[in-house]
Order: structure tokens, then C-alpha cells, then sequence
């Protein structure tokens, strides 16, 4: 699905726009290696974005459990009634 969403910048970007003014033409084409190499790019960052996420969340998790260590609740619901 979200490949769907970024596939349009992606065409964008392997895209090659030529006008020609005395002709009246305009042509394009497209680079379909730049398209892989966009496409493999964004890939990398969004692991690398996903790996950093999971180790921040390990450190505070971490560091929560450390803060906090470990407590002993109560959850007997009759035992504080009046």
C-alpha cells in the first residue's frame, strides 16, 4: 500500500522531459534504473528509521524497568471495601 502512494514521486524522478520549441514537441522517457535506485533508497531509510525506532524503544524500556524495578501490586478488589 505504500508503495502505491510513493510510486508517483518515484516515476517523478526517473523521469526525463525534453521540449523542443522550434517543433513544437515535447518528448519523455523513463529511467527505469533511476526508479529501482529511488525505490531502494527509500527502502534503506525506512529500515533504518525502523531499526533506530526499536533501539530507542529498547533503551527506555530499559531505562523504565531500571527507574521503576521491581513492585508488588495489589489487585484483590474486596480487600479495601468498606
Amino acid at each position: 500500500m505504500r508503495m502505491i502512494l510513493a510510486s508517483p514521486l518515484l516515476l517523478v524522478g526517473g523521469c526525463n522531459v525534453a521540449h523542443d520549441a522550434p517543433n513544437d514537441q515535447t518528448t519523455y522517457s523513463l529511467n527505469e534504473q533511476k526508479i529501482e535506485h529511488a525505490a531502494d533508497s527509500v527502502g534503506n531509510a525506512a529500515e533504518d528509521v525502523a531499526s533506530g525506532v526499536s533501539n530507542v524503544a529498547s533503551d527506555v524500556g530499559q531505562s523504565v524497568k531500571n527507574e521503576v524495578g521491581k513492585v508488588d501490586v495489589d489487585v484483590d478488589a474486596d480487600h479495601n471495601k468498606q
